[in-house]
């Protein structure tokens, strides 16, 4: 039951991906490797609780609605909290600048809230 969805859910994480290596050229092309290593960092802050997010949500059909509830709402709360440490990890811990960072975690981040609002206008 929840194999589509789930496949649908990952297309979105490799949309996520996508954005996020279209922002590194951009940095890269337009201000050097090191601003698009900031993008990079900054994708992967937001792609890797994602992916583990889908997984936890979309990991087994067979289970009673409290149950995918509980999947979604502890997957949310620990896709949040890693992306959290992994910003402040990355801002701390590495040499990158903050404006590609943040520009490559926003990017792959609204890429998936726009999807959704771009199939409703093609609909239209």
């Amino acid at each position: 039951m929840l194999k589509p969805f789930r496949s649908q859910a990952h297309k979105l994480v490799f949309l996520q991906i996508f954005v996020f290596i279209m922002l590194f050229f951009y940095w890269w092309l337009f201000h050097g490797m090191s601003y698009g290593f900031a993008a990079i960092l900054g994708g992967v802050a937001c792609v890797i609780p994602n992916l583990y997010f889908v997984n936890k949500v979309f990991s087994n059909s067979e289970r009673t609605f409290q149950k995918i509830m509980f999947d979604f709402y502890f997957g949310e709360f620990v896709k949040l909290f890693s992306s959290a440490v992994l910003l402040i990890l990355i801002l701390k811990f590495t040499p990158v600048k903050l404006i590609p960072t943040i520009t490559g975690y926003i990017g792959a981040y609204m890429s998936v809230w726009l999807v959704p609002l771009l199939i409703l206008i093609k609909d239209k």
